[in-house]
């Protein structure tokens, strides 16, 4: 992600280029001078592309993919136009456009764009996800007041024994370790797919702990309930928005540090 849009929303490269120029500071005033040296040609060249019908070769594509700080994905997907706004024949365009369309659809798949460092096993997964409190013990443990079984139960109102036994299991699958008798995170995050029929578990555990404290909200808290009307193009852009958010959110949550606990549940449906 870069800036406030993605080289996904774009069918041009030119277009992505321009617009992700046009929101950095100044408006990008003097951009084109520093590509151009980033990728070692003449600044009139960089203009004669970008404004005008010359195109960008495969080898400046993959340089600036770099200058921009692309992910790999995003990285396939920009050469990807590139390729296609050179390609001659019309099967060559079809053939690259096909492996845009499969780049795209994987783009939306949360699994490719966040980050997961543990494999549980099956039974493991289902013991993991039967209940909130599995999940936020096991964040707890990177606030420096929750690393200790005393804190934990006290903090979420737990019985001592369940959490001590949510430790263990935490311990026992390398979700978290022991380091000089405190608790910490094992690997940064642990995610389900889809088409997990452990899903809906996940997603119940944590909605009922919204509908908790609905009565009791913050002024830095939020709950939105939204039903609204709109058409098929609308409703796809939203979902398409929705998952850059989240992949904006997590790079947010990576910078720590690991002050306080929070939970933010999305929903998105047809009624």
């Amino acid at each position: 992600m870069t800036g406030n849009i993605t080289v996904f929303e774009f069918t041009n490269y030119k277009g992505f280029v321009l617009k992700r120029i046009a929101l950095m500071p100044k408006h990008g005033h003097g951009q084109f001078r520093k590509i151009a040296n980033f990728l070692g040609i003449n600044s009139v060249n960089v203009t004669q592309i970008f404004r005008g019908s010359r195109e960008l070769t495969v080898e400046h594509a993959v340089l600036l993919c770099e200058y921009f700080g692309l992910s790999e994905i995003e990285g396939h997907y920009f050469v990807g136009l590139v390729e296609l706004a050179r390609a001659g024949h019309f099967k060559l365009k079809q053939m690259i456009q096909k492996r845009l369309d499969e780049i795209l659809e994987k783009s939306q798949n949360l699994k490719t764009r966040l980050s997961s460092h543990e494999t549980l096993s099956d039974a493991n997964k289902a013991l993991f996800y039967s209940s909130w409190y599995n999940s936020a013990i096991r964040l707890g443990t990177s606030i420096k007041d929750l690393q200790n079984a005393d804190a934990i139960a006290k903090r979420f109102n737990l019985p001592l024994l369940t959490v001590n036994r949510v430790i263990e299991f935490l311990l026992q699958t390398g979700l978290c370790k022991l380091e000089q008798g405190r608790l910490r995170m094992g690997p940064s995050s642990t995610h389900l797919e889809a088409s997990s029929p452990l899903i809906a578990r996940h997603h119940t555990n944590w909605r009922m702990k919204a509908i908790e404290k609905f009565d009791t909200l913050t002024s830095d808290e939020l709950c939105l309930s939204m039903p609204c009307s709109l058409s098929q193009t609308s409703a796809q852009e939203i979902r398409r928005e929705l998952v850059t958010f989240i992949e904006h959110v997590t790079e947010i949550i990576d910078r720590g540090p690991e002050e306080q606990l929070r939970c933010l549940n999305i929903d998105w449906f047809k009624i």
